[in-house]
Protein backbone atom coordinates (compact mmCIF):
# COMPACT_ATOMS: atom_id res chain seq x y z
CA UNK A 1 0.00 0.00 0.00
CA UNK A 2 0.87 3.72 -0.37
CA UNK A 3 0.75 7.00 1.98
CA UNK A 4 -2.30 7.80 -0.92
CA UNK A 5 -3.63 4.07 -0.19
CA UNK A 6 -3.98 5.13 3.94
CA UNK A 7 -5.60 8.82 2.93
CA UNK A 8 -8.20 6.90 0.92
CA UNK A 9 -8.70 4.51 3.56
CA UNK A 10 -9.19 7.04 6.57
CA UNK A 11 -11.15 9.02 4.25
CA UNK A 12 -13.57 6.07 3.37
CA UNK A 13 -13.49 5.88 7.41
CA UNK A 14 -14.69 9.53 7.93
CA UNK A 15 -17.46 9.13 6.01
CA UNK A 16 -18.89 6.05 7.06
CA UNK A 17 -18.48 7.09 10.79
CA UNK A 18 -20.00 10.18 10.67
CA UNK A 19 -23.68 10.83 11.27
CA UNK A 20 -25.00 11.90 7.84
CA UNK A 21 -27.44 9.44 6.13
CA UNK A 22 -26.70 6.87 4.62
CA UNK A 23 -27.95 8.24 0.85
CA UNK A 24 -25.41 11.29 1.79
CA UNK A 25 -22.54 8.59 2.61
CA UNK A 26 -23.05 7.25 -0.80
CA UNK A 27 -22.78 10.44 -2.45
CA UNK A 28 -19.78 11.55 -1.20
CA UNK A 29 -17.81 8.69 -2.41
CA UNK A 30 -19.48 8.29 -5.23
CA UNK A 31 -18.12 12.45 -5.89
CA UNK A 32 -14.66 11.11 -4.78
CA UNK A 33 -14.50 8.14 -6.72
CA UNK A 34 -15.24 10.57 -9.45
CA UNK A 35 -12.90 12.85 -8.85
CA UNK A 36 -10.51 10.56 -8.26
CA UNK A 37 -11.12 8.61 -11.93
CA UNK A 38 -10.74 11.84 -13.82
CA UNK A 39 -7.86 13.24 -12.12
CA UNK A 40 -6.08 10.05 -11.01
CA UNK A 41 -4.01 7.23 -12.87
CA UNK A 42 -0.60 7.40 -11.94
CA UNK A 43 0.42 4.88 -8.73
CA UNK A 44 -1.59 2.25 -6.92
CA UNK A 45 -3.85 1.42 -4.51
CA UNK A 46 -2.28 -2.06 -3.64
CA UNK A 47 -0.10 -4.56 -5.17
CA UNK A 48 0.48 -7.83 -4.53
CA UNK A 49 2.83 -9.65 -6.43
CA UNK A 50 1.35 -9.51 -10.14
CA UNK A 51 -2.27 -8.15 -8.67
CA UNK A 52 -2.20 -4.45 -8.73
CA UNK A 53 -5.44 -2.77 -7.44
CA UNK A 54 -5.17 1.30 -8.43
CA UNK A 55 -7.23 4.05 -6.69
CA UNK A 56 -10.09 4.63 -9.41
CA UNK A 57 -10.78 0.44 -9.46
CA UNK A 58 -10.90 0.27 -5.38
CA UNK A 59 -13.18 3.42 -5.27
CA UNK A 60 -15.23 1.98 -8.01
CA UNK A 61 -15.92 -1.28 -6.12
CA UNK A 62 -16.78 0.55 -3.30
CA UNK A 63 -19.20 2.49 -4.40
CA UNK A 64 -20.81 -0.45 -6.09
CA UNK A 65 -21.27 -2.33 -2.91
CA UNK A 66 -22.59 0.83 -1.01
CA UNK A 67 -24.27 1.45 -3.94
CA UNK A 68 -26.34 -2.45 -3.21
CA UNK A 69 -27.28 -1.62 0.07
CA UNK A 70 -28.63 2.02 -0.16
CA UNK A 71 -32.54 2.10 -0.07
CA UNK A 72 -32.96 3.20 -3.50
CA UNK A 73 -34.30 1.32 -6.17
CA UNK A 74 -32.72 0.91 -9.55
CA UNK A 75 -34.06 2.83 -12.79
CA UNK A 76 -35.52 -0.07 -14.67
CA UNK A 77 -35.15 1.32 -18.17
CA UNK A 78 -31.71 1.58 -17.44
CA UNK A 79 -30.96 -2.15 -15.90
CA UNK A 80 -32.87 -3.27 -19.35
CA UNK A 81 -30.63 -1.71 -21.72
CA UNK A 82 -27.83 -2.40 -19.33
CA UNK A 83 -28.21 -5.87 -19.20
CA UNK A 84 -28.75 -6.34 -22.61
CA UNK A 85 -25.33 -4.19 -23.11
CA UNK A 86 -23.82 -6.98 -20.74
CA UNK A 87 -25.49 -9.65 -22.68
CA UNK A 88 -24.14 -8.30 -25.74
CA UNK A 89 -20.68 -8.28 -24.65
CA UNK A 90 -20.99 -11.92 -23.67
CA UNK A 91 -22.18 -12.83 -26.77
CA UNK A 92 -19.07 -11.02 -28.71
CA UNK A 93 -16.57 -13.13 -26.31
CA UNK A 94 -19.00 -16.20 -26.80
CA UNK A 95 -18.21 -15.32 -30.97
CA UNK A 96 -14.60 -14.88 -30.34
CA UNK A 97 -14.07 -18.26 -28.69
CA UNK A 98 -15.83 -20.36 -31.40
CA UNK A 99 -15.24 -18.48 -34.45
CA UNK A 100 -11.91 -16.52 -33.42
CA UNK A 101 -11.02 -13.35 -35.21
CA UNK A 102 -8.37 -14.47 -37.76
CA UNK A 103 -6.18 -11.72 -38.15
CA UNK A 104 -3.53 -10.12 -35.77
CA UNK A 105 -4.58 -7.18 -33.38
CA UNK A 106 -3.03 -5.03 -31.37
CA UNK A 107 -3.97 -5.39 -27.86
CA UNK A 108 -2.56 -1.94 -26.13
CA UNK A 109 -2.73 1.77 -27.20
CA UNK A 110 1.02 1.91 -26.89
CA UNK A 111 1.33 -1.59 -29.02
CA UNK A 112 0.46 0.50 -32.14
CA UNK A 113 3.83 2.36 -31.43
CA UNK A 114 5.83 -0.54 -31.65
CA UNK A 115 3.79 -1.92 -34.37
CA UNK A 116 4.01 1.02 -36.94
CA UNK A 117 7.59 2.46 -35.83
CA UNK A 118 9.68 -0.58 -34.94
CA UNK A 119 7.33 -2.76 -36.88
CA UNK A 120 6.85 -5.38 -34.04
CA UNK A 121 4.47 -8.05 -34.68
CA UNK A 122 1.55 -9.39 -32.38
CA UNK A 123 -0.83 -12.50 -31.93
CA UNK A 124 -4.35 -13.19 -32.70
CA UNK A 125 -6.72 -12.51 -30.34
CA UNK A 126 -7.06 -14.47 -26.50
CA UNK A 127 -9.33 -14.78 -24.94
CA UNK A 128 -8.41 -14.24 -20.76
CA UNK A 129 -8.67 -12.09 -17.64
CA UNK A 130 -8.51 -8.98 -19.59
CA UNK A 131 -11.53 -9.99 -20.97
CA UNK A 132 -13.32 -10.64 -17.92
CA UNK A 133 -11.82 -7.58 -15.70
CA UNK A 134 -13.31 -5.41 -18.48
CA UNK A 135 -16.97 -7.21 -18.49
CA UNK A 136 -17.06 -6.62 -14.70
CA UNK A 137 -15.96 -3.08 -15.07
CA UNK A 138 -18.78 -3.02 -17.07
CA UNK A 139 -21.09 -4.71 -15.04
CA UNK A 140 -20.02 -2.28 -12.23
CA UNK A 141 -20.98 0.49 -14.39
CA UNK A 142 -24.30 -0.66 -15.16
CA UNK A 143 -25.27 -0.83 -11.62
CA UNK A 144 -24.28 2.47 -10.73
CA UNK A 145 -25.72 4.22 -14.04
CA UNK A 146 -29.02 2.02 -12.61
CA UNK A 147 -28.68 3.75 -9.34
CA UNK A 148 -27.53 6.92 -9.76
CA UNK A 149 -31.03 7.75 -12.31
CA UNK A 150 -33.29 6.56 -9.28
CA UNK A 151 -31.39 9.74 -7.23
CA UNK A 152 -33.55 12.24 -6.22
CA UNK A 153 -33.10 15.85 -8.55
CA UNK A 154 -32.00 17.21 -5.03
CA UNK A 155 -29.82 14.06 -4.51
CA UNK A 156 -27.81 14.51 -7.92
CA UNK A 157 -27.51 18.25 -7.15
CA UNK A 158 -25.71 17.57 -3.93
CA UNK A 159 -23.71 15.15 -6.39
CA UNK A 160 -22.69 17.80 -8.23
CA UNK A 161 -21.69 20.34 -5.05
CA UNK A 162 -19.79 17.72 -3.27
CA UNK A 163 -17.60 17.00 -6.56
CA UNK A 164 -17.65 21.07 -7.12
CA UNK A 165 -16.01 21.23 -3.62
CA UNK A 166 -13.52 18.32 -3.65
CA UNK A 167 -12.11 19.20 -7.18
CA UNK A 168 -10.87 22.44 -5.95
CA UNK A 169 -8.17 20.31 -3.66
CA UNK A 170 -7.00 19.18 -6.55
CA UNK A 171 -6.95 22.13 -8.92
CA UNK A 172 -4.82 23.66 -5.99
CA UNK A 173 -2.02 20.60 -6.26
CA UNK A 174 -2.02 21.08 -9.81
CA UNK A 175 -1.14 24.82 -9.74
CA UNK A 176 1.97 23.77 -6.78
CA UNK A 177 3.09 21.51 -9.64
CA UNK A 178 2.86 24.65 -12.49
CA UNK A 179 5.07 26.32 -10.02
CA UNK A 180 7.36 23.68 -9.89
CA UNK A 181 7.15 22.85 -13.33
CA UNK A 182 7.31 26.40 -15.15
CA UNK A 183 8.59 29.17 -12.21
CA UNK A 184 11.28 26.44 -10.07
CA UNK A 185 12.24 24.41 -13.41
CA UNK A 186 12.25 21.49 -10.46
CA UNK A 187 9.76 19.20 -12.14
CA UNK A 188 11.76 15.89 -11.79
CA UNK A 189 11.58 16.76 -7.50
CA UNK A 190 7.66 17.36 -7.91
CA UNK A 191 7.37 13.99 -9.53
CA UNK A 192 9.80 12.24 -6.96
CA UNK A 193 7.42 13.72 -4.45
CA UNK A 194 4.64 12.23 -6.13
CA UNK A 195 6.31 8.84 -6.69
CA UNK A 196 6.33 8.28 -2.85
CA UNK A 197 2.63 9.42 -2.71
CA UNK A 198 1.04 7.62 -5.08
CA UNK A 199 3.49 4.74 -5.77
CA UNK A 200 5.88 4.03 -8.64
CA UNK A 201 4.12 2.87 -11.41
CA UNK A 202 2.53 4.74 -14.84
CA UNK A 203 5.41 7.76 -14.04
CA UNK A 204 6.54 8.15 -18.01
CA UNK A 205 9.05 10.72 -18.66
CA UNK A 206 9.00 9.47 -22.29
CA UNK A 207 4.75 10.58 -22.49
CA UNK A 208 6.09 14.39 -21.30
CA UNK A 209 9.31 14.68 -23.26
CA UNK A 210 7.59 12.79 -26.77
CA UNK A 211 7.21 16.13 -28.25
CA UNK A 212 10.48 17.39 -27.69
CA UNK A 213 9.51 19.63 -24.53
CA UNK A 214 9.48 18.86 -20.94
CA UNK A 215 7.85 21.94 -19.52
CA UNK A 216 4.43 20.15 -19.84
CA UNK A 217 1.94 19.57 -16.88
CA UNK A 218 -0.05 16.01 -16.13
CA UNK A 219 -0.60 16.63 -12.87
CA UNK A 220 -1.97 13.19 -11.34
CA UNK A 221 -2.34 10.89 -15.02
CA UNK A 222 0.94 9.50 -16.71
CA UNK A 223 0.58 11.86 -19.44
CA UNK A 224 -0.27 15.41 -20.49
CA UNK A 225 -2.86 14.78 -22.98
CA UNK A 226 -4.90 12.72 -20.03
CA UNK A 227 -4.53 15.39 -18.02
CA UNK A 228 -5.63 18.30 -20.67
CA UNK A 229 -8.72 15.74 -20.93
CA UNK A 230 -9.35 15.69 -17.23
CA UNK A 231 -9.20 19.28 -17.14
CA UNK A 232 -12.01 19.51 -19.76
CA UNK A 233 -13.94 17.16 -17.68
CA UNK A 234 -13.99 19.73 -14.91
CA UNK A 235 -14.45 22.47 -16.75
CA UNK A 236 -18.07 20.83 -18.00
CA UNK A 237 -18.99 20.72 -14.19
CA UNK A 238 -17.82 24.01 -13.06
CA UNK A 239 -19.79 25.61 -16.33
CA UNK A 240 -22.74 23.47 -15.09
CA UNK A 241 -22.65 25.07 -12.33
CA UNK A 242 -22.08 28.51 -13.18
CA UNK A 243 -25.30 27.87 -15.61
CA UNK A 244 -27.35 26.45 -13.03
CA UNK A 245 -25.94 28.91 -10.23
CA UNK A 246 -25.47 26.21 -7.65
CA UNK A 247 -22.43 28.03 -5.87
CA UNK A 248 -21.00 31.84 -6.14
CA UNK A 249 -20.76 32.58 -9.55
CA UNK A 250 -17.74 35.11 -9.25
CA UNK A 251 -15.37 32.28 -7.60
CA UNK A 252 -16.90 29.58 -10.35
CA UNK A 253 -16.33 31.42 -12.66
CA UNK A 254 -12.19 32.11 -11.51
CA UNK A 255 -12.14 28.21 -11.38
CA UNK A 256 -13.18 27.74 -15.12
CA UNK A 257 -10.41 30.00 -15.62
CA UNK A 258 -8.05 28.77 -13.72
CA UNK A 259 -8.87 25.39 -15.26
CA UNK A 260 -8.41 26.45 -19.17
CA UNK A 261 -5.50 27.91 -18.24
CA UNK A 262 -4.47 24.10 -16.80
CA UNK A 263 -5.59 22.85 -19.30
CA UNK A 264 -3.64 24.74 -21.98
CA UNK A 265 -0.30 24.50 -20.24
CA UNK A 266 -0.68 20.49 -20.90
CA UNK A 267 0.52 21.42 -23.94
CA UNK A 268 -1.28 18.56 -25.83
CA UNK A 269 -3.10 16.95 -28.80
CA UNK A 270 -5.93 16.82 -26.27
CA UNK A 271 -5.70 20.70 -25.21
CA UNK A 272 -6.96 21.73 -28.63
CA UNK A 273 -9.35 19.60 -29.22
CA UNK A 274 -11.11 20.43 -26.04
CA UNK A 275 -10.82 23.72 -26.21
CA UNK A 276 -12.22 23.88 -29.47
CA UNK A 277 -14.72 21.53 -28.00
CA UNK A 278 -15.58 23.76 -24.94
CA UNK A 279 -16.33 27.11 -27.59
CA UNK A 280 -18.61 24.86 -29.46
CA UNK A 281 -20.43 23.67 -26.81
CA UNK A 282 -20.72 27.27 -25.23
CA UNK A 283 -21.99 28.52 -28.98
CA UNK A 284 -24.36 25.84 -28.65
CA UNK A 285 -25.91 26.53 -25.59
CA UNK A 286 -26.27 30.46 -26.03
CA UNK A 287 -27.34 29.64 -29.88
CA UNK A 288 -30.11 27.59 -28.46
CA UNK A 289 -31.78 29.75 -25.08
CA UNK A 290 -31.79 32.97 -27.41
CA UNK A 291 -34.67 34.66 -29.54
CA UNK A 292 -34.11 35.02 -32.91
CA UNK A 293 -32.84 38.02 -33.27
CA UNK A 294 -29.88 37.47 -30.72
CA UNK A 295 -29.49 34.04 -32.75
CA UNK A 296 -29.09 36.39 -35.96
CA UNK A 297 -26.45 38.55 -34.46
CA UNK A 298 -24.69 35.45 -32.92
CA UNK A 299 -24.59 33.56 -36.82
CA UNK A 300 -23.11 37.20 -38.01
CA UNK A 301 -20.42 37.11 -35.32
CA UNK A 302 -19.97 33.88 -35.99
CA UNK A 303 -18.96 34.24 -39.61
CA UNK A 304 -17.06 37.35 -38.73
CA UNK A 305 -15.21 35.44 -36.17
CA UNK A 306 -14.51 32.66 -38.53
CA UNK A 307 -13.06 34.98 -40.69
CA UNK A 308 -11.10 36.66 -38.67
CA UNK A 309 -9.79 33.43 -37.62
CA UNK A 310 -8.75 32.27 -41.21
CA UNK A 311 -6.71 35.29 -41.32
CA UNK A 312 -4.71 34.87 -38.36
CA UNK A 313 -4.48 31.26 -38.92
CA UNK A 314 -2.71 32.13 -41.99
CA UNK A 315 -0.78 35.06 -40.64
CA UNK A 316 0.26 32.55 -37.73
CA UNK A 317 1.27 29.41 -39.84
CA UNK A 318 3.38 32.04 -41.94
CA UNK A 319 5.28 34.32 -39.72
CA UNK A 320 4.63 32.65 -35.60
CA UNK A 321 7.28 30.35 -35.80
CA UNK A 322 7.99 30.46 -32.11
CA UNK A 323 4.66 29.43 -31.63
CA UNK A 324 3.83 25.79 -29.79
CA UNK A 325 0.24 25.23 -30.98
CA UNK A 326 0.88 26.58 -34.22
CA UNK A 327 3.71 24.32 -34.56
CA UNK A 328 2.38 21.33 -33.60
CA UNK A 329 -0.71 21.64 -35.58
CA UNK A 330 1.91 22.19 -38.72
CA UNK A 331 3.41 19.19 -37.95
CA UNK A 332 0.42 17.36 -37.50
CA UNK A 333 -1.18 18.36 -40.67
CA UNK A 334 2.14 17.57 -42.84
CA UNK A 335 2.06 14.28 -40.58
CA UNK A 336 -1.63 13.51 -42.11
CA UNK A 337 -0.20 14.16 -45.75
CA UNK A 338 1.93 10.95 -45.67
CA UNK A 339 0.66 7.75 -43.29
CA UNK A 340 3.41 5.97 -44.52
CA UNK A 341 6.30 8.36 -42.83
CA UNK A 342 8.14 6.11 -40.17
CA UNK A 343 9.40 7.89 -36.92
CA UNK A 344 12.81 9.67 -36.85
CA UNK A 345 12.85 11.95 -34.08
CA UNK A 346 12.91 15.17 -36.06
CA UNK A 347 10.36 16.91 -33.75
CA UNK A 348 10.69 20.32 -35.50
CA UNK A 349 9.08 18.71 -38.44
CA UNK A 350 6.40 15.81 -38.08
CA UNK A 351 4.07 15.14 -35.20
CA UNK A 352 4.40 11.32 -34.54
CA UNK A 353 1.90 11.72 -31.50
CA UNK A 354 -0.80 12.65 -34.03
CA UNK A 355 0.93 10.36 -36.53
CA UNK A 356 0.43 7.21 -34.70
CA UNK A 357 -3.44 8.28 -33.29
CA UNK A 358 -4.33 8.84 -36.79
CA UNK A 359 -2.61 4.92 -37.71
CA UNK A 360 -4.68 3.44 -34.20
CA UNK A 361 -7.96 4.58 -35.13
CA UNK A 362 -7.81 3.63 -38.80
CA UNK A 363 -6.24 -0.01 -37.69
CA UNK A 364 -8.91 -0.34 -35.14
CA UNK A 365 -11.83 0.59 -37.70
CA UNK A 366 -10.90 -2.16 -39.66
CA UNK A 367 -11.58 -4.47 -36.89
CA UNK A 368 -14.69 -2.95 -36.52
CA UNK A 369 -15.63 -3.51 -40.20
CA UNK A 370 -14.39 -7.14 -40.03
CA UNK A 371 -16.98 -7.63 -36.83
CA UNK A 372 -19.71 -5.32 -37.35
CA UNK A 373 -22.32 -6.72 -35.62
CA UNK A 374 -20.70 -7.32 -31.90
CA UNK A 375 -17.12 -6.92 -31.98
CA UNK A 376 -13.27 -8.74 -31.46
CA UNK A 377 -14.83 -8.41 -27.74
CA UNK A 378 -13.81 -5.46 -24.95
CA UNK A 379 -10.34 -6.02 -23.86
CA UNK A 380 -8.98 -7.44 -27.14
CA UNK A 381 -7.73 -4.16 -28.15
CA UNK A 382 -7.26 -0.79 -27.66
CA UNK A 383 -6.31 2.54 -29.43
CA UNK A 384 -5.21 6.16 -29.68
CA UNK A 385 -9.08 6.78 -30.56
CA UNK A 386 -11.71 6.03 -27.79
CA UNK A 387 -14.60 5.66 -29.74
CA UNK A 388 -12.49 3.17 -32.07
CA UNK A 389 -12.00 0.85 -29.39
CA UNK A 390 -15.55 0.82 -28.24
CA UNK A 391 -16.93 0.18 -31.87
CA UNK A 392 -14.01 -2.20 -32.44
CA UNK A 393 -14.61 -4.00 -29.09
CA UNK A 394 -18.30 -4.46 -28.71
CA UNK A 395 -19.70 -3.74 -32.63
CA UNK A 396 -22.78 -2.20 -33.37
CA UNK A 397 -25.29 -3.30 -31.36
CA UNK A 398 -22.95 -2.89 -28.16
CA UNK A 399 -22.70 0.89 -28.95
CA UNK A 400 -26.39 1.11 -29.77
CA UNK A 401 -27.18 -0.72 -26.65
CA UNK A 402 -24.33 1.74 -24.33
CA UNK A 403 -25.57 4.82 -26.47
CA UNK A 404 -29.59 4.48 -24.67
CA UNK A 405 -28.12 3.07 -21.80
CA UNK A 406 -25.47 6.40 -21.16
CA UNK A 407 -27.56 9.14 -23.15
CA UNK A 408 -31.43 8.38 -23.68
CA UNK A 409 -33.33 6.57 -21.74
CA UNK A 410 -33.87 9.11 -19.24
CA UNK A 411 -37.50 10.22 -17.95
CA UNK A 412 -35.99 13.35 -16.76
CA UNK A 413 -35.15 14.77 -20.52
CA UNK A 414 -37.26 15.51 -23.08
CA UNK A 415 -35.04 15.16 -26.34
CA UNK A 416 -34.72 17.33 -29.23
CA UNK A 417 -32.52 17.87 -32.00
CA UNK A 418 -30.05 20.02 -30.26
CA UNK A 419 -29.14 17.42 -27.76
CA UNK A 420 -29.03 14.92 -30.27
CA UNK A 421 -26.34 16.64 -31.86
CA UNK A 422 -24.50 17.59 -29.22
CA UNK A 423 -24.17 13.67 -28.60
CA UNK A 424 -23.34 13.27 -32.34
CA UNK A 425 -20.26 15.80 -31.35
CA UNK A 426 -18.99 14.20 -28.15
CA UNK A 427 -18.46 10.94 -30.13
CA UNK A 428 -16.72 12.36 -33.12
CA UNK A 429 -14.68 13.72 -30.23
CA UNK A 430 -13.98 10.81 -28.87
CA UNK A 431 -13.28 9.17 -32.38
CA UNK A 432 -10.10 12.00 -32.33
CA UNK A 433 -9.02 11.57 -28.42
CA UNK A 434 -7.82 8.65 -27.28
CA UNK A 435 -8.45 8.12 -23.26
CA UNK A 436 -8.47 4.61 -22.73
CA UNK A 437 -12.21 3.00 -21.59
CA UNK A 438 -13.40 5.31 -19.15
CA UNK A 439 -15.41 7.46 -21.40
CA UNK A 440 -17.16 4.61 -22.02
CA UNK A 441 -18.04 2.50 -18.53
CA UNK A 442 -16.53 5.45 -16.22
CA UNK A 443 -18.02 7.32 -13.26
CA UNK A 444 -16.91 10.85 -15.74
CA UNK A 445 -19.84 10.09 -17.66
CA UNK A 446 -22.12 11.23 -14.56
CA UNK A 447 -20.47 14.73 -15.74
CA UNK A 448 -21.05 14.75 -18.97
CA UNK A 449 -24.32 12.95 -18.90
CA UNK A 450 -25.75 15.65 -15.71
CA UNK A 451 -23.99 18.86 -18.22
CA UNK A 452 -25.45 17.66 -21.94
CA UNK A 453 -28.78 17.82 -19.70
CA UNK A 454 -28.64 21.59 -20.52
CA UNK A 455 -29.41 21.24 -24.11
CA UNK A 456 -32.75 18.90 -23.53
CA UNK A 457 -36.26 20.34 -23.10
CA UNK A 458 -37.72 21.26 -19.42
CA UNK A 459 -35.52 18.81 -17.58
CA UNK A 460 -35.84 18.50 -14.09
CA UNK A 461 -32.29 16.42 -13.58
CA UNK A 462 -31.66 18.35 -10.74
CA UNK A 463 -33.24 21.02 -8.42
CA UNK A 464 -32.07 24.53 -9.72
CA UNK A 465 -32.87 28.15 -9.27
CA UNK A 466 -32.78 29.05 -12.92
CA UNK A 467 -31.74 28.16 -16.41
CA UNK A 468 -32.44 31.23 -18.17
CA UNK A 469 -29.95 32.64 -20.78
CA UNK A 470 -30.23 36.32 -19.21
CA UNK A 471 -28.67 34.47 -16.03
CA UNK A 472 -25.61 32.86 -18.31
CA UNK A 473 -24.65 35.95 -19.85
CA UNK A 474 -24.68 40.00 -19.07
CA UNK A 475 -27.88 42.12 -21.10
CA UNK A 476 -25.30 43.95 -23.04
CA UNK A 477 -23.56 41.52 -24.68
CA UNK A 478 -26.40 39.98 -26.18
Amino acid sequence: MTIMSIILIILLLLILISKKTFNYKVILTLSLATLFEIFVSVGYFLQIGSLEVNHTEFLYIFCVILMIFQNVSFNKTKLLYGMLLFLSMCISILIQIVFPYDKMVIPEAYAWDLFYFHNQLFNNIIIGFNQIKEILHTFCYIVIIAKFFCFSPDDRKLFIKKTNQFSKVFILFFLVEFVFVFILNKQETYYNLLKIIFGDRYFSDSAVTSIGISTRLRGFKSEPSMFGYSMFLICLLYLYIYIKKLSKRRIVLIYIILTMFLLITSLSFSAIVCMGLLGVFILVYIFTKSNKMVKQKIIFFGFLFLFCLIIMGFILFNYAESNYYVQRIKMAILSLTNLNLKWNDEYNVYDASTLIRMISMLGTLQYYFDNILFGISMGSTYSHSTFATILASIGTVGVILWIKLTFFSNAYHKYNLVYILIIVIWLITLLILGNGLFPFYGLQNLIIITFFDLYSMNSNFISTRSDKLNDFIPKTIL
